[in-house]
């Protein structure tokens, strides 16, 4: 019991192709059982579907239509060899992503630190405020007190040089 290339089932009864070395049922070889022992000595050169028209395409220079193609292995490497030249921008793109995540982290960090620091010195200027305040009011008293010993000196110089008299 073999496997088919094609279909993935266990068969029996399976031809091999030359070239890719793969066995394949009656179906999805393409050939009957009949038509293969009608071969002869060419059964031993024998392929697939798959490279039969990979080398029809090179003889005639026409593409078959998009149905009767088969990928071959080296037709998916060429393509995926495509899709990883057309990804290799892309991962710069994810670097620079990764570059400006990382700055917008520091920038907000250094946001953080400065409206830290912005609230300390909000802080200090309300304290400052309060103090000045104080301070206005603080002088007027001592104001008030100064006219207040002005006029009890004055009461004091005239009591003073009447009790001279």
């Amino acid at each position: 019991m073999v496997v088919c290339g094609k279909c993935c089932e266990e068969v029996s009864s399976a031809i091999q192709c030359s070239v890719c070395r793969k066995f394949f049922n009656d179906p999805c070889s393409g050939i009957t059982e009949i038509e293969y022992c009608k071969l002869g000595d060419r059964q031993s050169s024998r392929c697939c579907v798959s490279y039969k028209t990979s080398q029809q395409l090179t003889r005639t220079g026409s593409p078959l239509p998009e149905t009767t193609r088969q990928p071959t292995i080296n037709n998916i490497m060429v393509e995926l060899q495509k899709h990883s030249c057309q990804l290799l921008p892309l991962q710069e793109v994810i670097n620079d992503i990764r570059i400006i995540k990382n700055g917008i982290s520091d920038l907000r960090k250094s946001n953080n630190n400065m409206l830290e620091k912005l609230d300390s010195f909000e802080k200090r200027l309300h304290v400052i405020e309060n103090a000045e305040k104080k301070i206005s009011s603080l002088k007027e008293y001592i104001k008030k007190m100064e006219a207040e010993i002005n006029e009890k000196d004055q009461w004091l110089r005239s009591e003073t040089s009447k009790s001279r008299e």
